[in-house]
């Protein structure tokens, strides 16, 4: 879709923006999710996210988004398209509000999750997650399946809060192409749990990759980047750099 403040699919409401939309819940009890969002660029674009979800703060009513699937398979995606006058191109942006009560989950039972992104300009994230409430941003919990990220710049930390992350699965992040196009860093990210295995980083990936947390695998752990910072984090069964 053509976009001039917003982008290719949205769900909530834009930040700062009233009124509320009020809670958003999408789920199936065993079939698969799949939300995607193309931005096509227009004459005056401001934001061309590809698939933003996102919880606005500022009329005193508290959004909630739920997203489960029990043992289906929940696929985020969004392209974005590069903005016109500025702003933000962001391929996947998910973003909870500060306000108190404002909660996001997705999960599922099983089924597997998976969030790519690719943006529409250099200067922007392919993926972006924002959480500015504690506990008010969640993805994955004991039971959910392997879980996915991909995209060529992943960051967590662009919120007051953590972002709270589980799985029962594999856990991988991912570059769309051969290589990371910035640093990679866990930080912004709690990561619980015990995953069966942990991958960052594509074999051919150059970019500098940061573990600020420990982390526990059932499996192999498998880190690839040019400079890792990482020692003494994990508890594995083999640990492969």
């Amino acid at each position: 879709s053509i976009c001039n403040f917003g982008c290719g699919r949205w769900l909530g409401r834009r930040s700062n923006d009233n009124p509320s939309t009020g809670p958003v819940s999408i789920a199936t009890t065993g079939g698969n999710i799949t939300l995607t969002g193309v931005a096509e660029r227009a004459s005056g674009t401001e934001w061309g996210h590809g698939l933003a979800i996102v919880n606005g703060d500022n009329d005193g009513d508290p959004d909630t988004v739920t997203i489960t699937s029990g043992s289906g398979d929940i696929s985020l995606s969004g392209t974005g398209a590069a903005a016109d006058v500025g702003s933000e191109a962001t391929g996947l942006v998910i973003q909870n509000s500060s306000l108190s009560g404002a909660t996001f989950t997705i999960a599922t039972d099983g089924g597997r999750l998976s969030l790519t992104g690719e943006s529409g300009g250099s200067g922007d994230q392919d993926i972006e997650l924002r959480n500015a409430t504690s506990g008010g941003l969640i993805l994955g919990d004991a039971n959910t399946g392997d879980v996915t990220f991909t995209g060529d710049w992943q960051r967590f930390s662009n919120g007051a809060q953590p972002i709270a992350l589980q799985t029962a699965g594999a856990l991988s992040f991912l570059s769309g192409g051969t290589t990371f196009a910035q640093p990679f860093s866990t930080q912004g990210l709690t990561i619980g749990g015990t995953s069966t295995s942990l991958t960052i980083g594509r074999a051919t990936n150059t970019a500098d990759v940061t573990i600020d947390q420990s982390l526990t695998s059932s499996g192999t752990v498998t880190i690839t980047g040019g400079s890792i910072d990482a020692d003494g984090l994990f508890t594995a069964d083999a640990l492969a750099t």
